[in-house]
């Protein structure tokens, strides 16, 4: 490492950056109009004339302006970042870089320097990330976006850097977050069992309120408690209940004349899923009144409730921050104390853990892509040991769900000792179909049509009685015909499509089973 590498936080004059010069003069010209997808909005965006304005227009909930600002750039420090943007737009969420540009501008001028050495070869870009990066204490997030820095200049092969060297600069280390998970393991994250009686209790007195004069409680009080249920029963996100909009939610009236109340999330901060990777939860029926009231007020009244026209459909109208805001305030207002929307999130895990709730489970409560990320909370439970052996299938009923898994096939009395929520049964188009296997996830959270859509997934079991197998097919064929009965348009219906790929599924398993029974 040469001098000026070891100065490079002194003041230099005149500095000099001939590797990033270099650099600078190798770079594509700035496209004229580039396209990217917003996940919150769930919609492309573009911008152009990128090259003459320091002031973007960025779709980016959090930003309170929605510009990415270049300005108080060095004029070298603009070129090599917005090319950046360009090529991160393309491999990292909008939100990421609109944080990431945040942290290199928070460096100042250091920041040429950094990039200077980070460009004069890979050999001694990491030596100097360890040896004096490191040591200089920067927050996490900015070695992260300095990492992103890196796979640019791999990708468009500058400095030195190209594509080999990918997985190269993925080895270059982060500091030790010593703070993560710090609250939950300390508990302090975890809502009291009082605080948690008084939520509920505020829920009842506000339903008992829904149903007597509505007209006494304000749109603020009745979506903010909305909002609180989703987030205390589901655990769920403040930027999973902003991007909420009106088509996700469905009301259903029931036999008792109550109503049902089922909102649809995507799954937030997943690199593995996809863009439609979704769940739907219901809401608990003694309360689905508030949300019955409060969208009957979303829908009457839109303006009174949404302001931002890039949330027009937005069934809440928040964007995270406030969102998150709103819950601390409710929050504050029933406990008297000051929580945060993540101790909502935190509480929900550990209350189903304490319950016997499976690690597999949690990671779909919990809409995790990696069923480790929960481990946190099994080992902060009061009930560490036995839920534990629970949730990793050390129990006798877990145990036998695991030799099940690996089988396919699950014989009658493992079956019955199941959990029922563990045992299919439904009936689709009004005809019973139960007992026909074991679903290691459990119907619940089963976000497709059980019955129908189990036969052709993989967390299900089925039941080794081939007669059983036959009679499902047998009443499959029946709804079949009932549709060949109707009109011809009916057989292009998606549930036409999902009741001939039940029959495929269903007649693999019998076809199993008897090749099974052949053999022995």
């Amino acid at each position: 490492m040469t001098e000026n590498q070891m100065d490079l936080f002194e003041e230099h004059s005149p500095p000099s950056f001939p590797c990033l010069e270099q650099a600078l003069s190798q770079l594509p010209a700035l496209p004229k109009v580039v396209r990217y997808y917003s996940d919150f909005y769930q919609r492309s965006f573009s911008i152009d004339k990128m090259e003459m304005q320091d002031e973007w227009p960025f779709a980016v909930p959090e930003a309170d302006a929605n510009l990415l600002k270049f300005t108080g750039l060095t004029d070298r420090s603009k070129r090599l970042l917005k090319s950046w943007t360009i090529w991160a737009l393309s491999h990292i969420s909008p939100v990421t870089i609109y944080n990431y540009l945040y942290e290199f501008k928070k460096l100042g001028t250091n920041f040429e320097s950094i990039a200077e050495v980070l460009l004069e070869n890979p050999i001694n870009a990491k030596t100097f990330w360890e040896m004096t990066l490191l040591g200089k204490r920067f927050p996490h997030d900015t070695y992260c976006a300095l990492k992103s820095i890196l796979n640019f200049l791999c990708d468009l092969s500058l400095g030195g850097w190209g594509p080999e060297y990918t997985h190269y600069a993925a080895s270059f280390p982060l500091p030790f977050r010593r703070g993560k998970y710090m609250s939950v393991r300390e508990g302090s994250s975890y809502l009291s069992i009082a605080e948690q009686a008084a939520i509920v209790e505020y829920f009842d007195n506000l339903t008992r309120k829904v149903k007597s004069t509505p007209e006494g409680i304000s749109n603020k009080v009745i979506r903010d408690a909305c909002l609180l249920y989703w987030a205390f029963s589901h655990g769920v996100r403040p930027v999973q209940l902003a991007n909420r909009e009106l088509r996700d939610i469905r009301l259903w009236q029931t036999e008792d004349d109550g109503t049902a109340v089922h909102l649809t999330f995507r799954y937030a901060k997943q690199r593995s899923r996809g863009r439609d990777a979704v769940q739907t939860r219901t809401m608990k029926r003694e309360w689905s009144a508030m949300m019955v009231e409060y969208l009957s007020r979303r829908l009457a009244s839109p303006s009174l409730f949404v302001t931002d026209p890039l949330l027009s459909d937005s069934l809440f109208g928040l964007r995270p921050k406030p969102l998150a805001k709103a819950l601390k305030d409710i929050l504050r207002h029933i406990l008297d104390k000051d929580r945060k929307a993540y101790d909502l999130r935190h509480t929900a895990a550990q209350r189903n853990v304490d319950a016997g709730m499976t690690a597999l489970e949690l990671a779909e409560f919990m809409m995790h892509a990696d069923i480790d990320t929960g481990q946190v909370y099994y080992q902060t439970s009061s009930n560490q040991v036995e839920k534990i052996n629970s949730a990793l299938g050390l129990s006798p009923v877990y145990g036998e769900l695991a030799v099940a898994i690996k089988t396919g096939i699950i014989d009658k009395p493992k079956l019955l000792g199941l959990p029922p929520d563990n045992q299919v049964g439904a009936a689709p188009h009004g005809f019973p179909i139960a007992g026909i296997g074991a679903c290691s996830l459990g119907q619940s959270l089963c976000a497709k049509s059980p019955a129908l859509s189990c036969y052709s997934c993989p967390k299900f079991m089925a039941l080794a009685d081939k007669e059983i197998h036959i009679q499902v097919r047998s009443t499959l064929q029946t709804i079949v015909y009932q549709f060949a009965d109707a009109e011809a348009s009916e057989l292009g219906q998606p549930a036409y499509t999902q009741l001939r790929a039940a029959l495929e599924g269903v007649s693999q398993v019998i076809s199993d089973l008897s090749f099974q029974g052949d053999d022995q």
